[in-house]
């Protein structure tokens, strides 16, 4: 059984969570500060210090949650569907998030995720949850035959893995756009990730498949 003093200091703990999660929420990491967050949750800096080191560790800790509802959500809607369909698929994958409609700049949320704080955390985080959520997604893809079986299961997890690699990385100079502009192109980089770059038809995709399998064959990889 929970003792008064240990349901105290839990309870403590969230209402100090809560109160950060508001402040980045309305005003950003950047511009927020542990005087405000204090402010928020009703309690001394002192107090805030004792549960939580550092501003960036209370910002990493409300990214892992988002992170964390939204893999949550994501397994739940994968596991309704009997017959996934496309649009299915946008509905799981980019349903409206939380993080989407703040005030955060998406260069503070990329900043966090690759490490350019000082830790890997949120990335390995994230890496930890979302790899066994895409072999499902893959299962349900294959089941509904809208993935070409010559694409094997390895394939696409390193399509995923190239994705996730771009935010993970540290960003050089000249080599990574910046993450307030990436948020208008969201519409965009979701079209990428379903189509890819080409908009041709069936023809012409048959005619490049097979440059790109070598002449081969067409119905040794099932492109006929």
């Amino acid at each position: 059984m929970i003792g008064k003093r240990e349901t105290n200091k839990k309870n403590m703990h969230s209402k100090i969570l809560l109160a950060a999660k508001k402040i980045f929420e309305t005003s950003g990491y950047k511009k927020s500060s542990i005087a405000q967050i204090a402010k928020q949750a009703k309690v001394s800096q002192v107090t805030l210090y004792k549960y939580f080191p550092s501003k960036h560790t209370l910002f990493r800790i409300f990214l892992e949650d988002e992170i964390e509802k939204e893999m949550n959500y994501s397994r739940k809607e994968l596991k309704k569907i009997d017959h996934i369909s496309p649009s299915d698929i946008t509905k799981i994958l980019f349903a409206d998030k939380i993080i989407e409609k703040s005030n955060l700049e998406y260069d503070e949320i990329i900043s966090e995720f690759a490490g350019e704080n000082g830790d890997n955390d949120v990335y390995n985080f994230y890496q930890d949850r979302v790899r066994k959520f895409w072999r499902s997604f893959i299962a349900k893809l294959r089941e509904a035959k809208i993935v070409p079986k010559r694409m094997p299961d390895e394939a696409l997890m390193m399509y995923f893995d190239i994705w996730v690699q771009y935010f993970a990385e540290k960003r050089q100079q000249y080599s990574r756009i910046n993450g307030n502009i990436l948020k208008e192109l969201i519409p965009q980089m979701r079209e990428l990730f379903f189509f890819g770059m080409l908009d041709i038809d069936n023809y012409q995709q048959k005619k490049t498949l097979q440059e790109i399998y070598s002449n081969a064959d067409l119905k040794e990889y099932n492109l006929e």
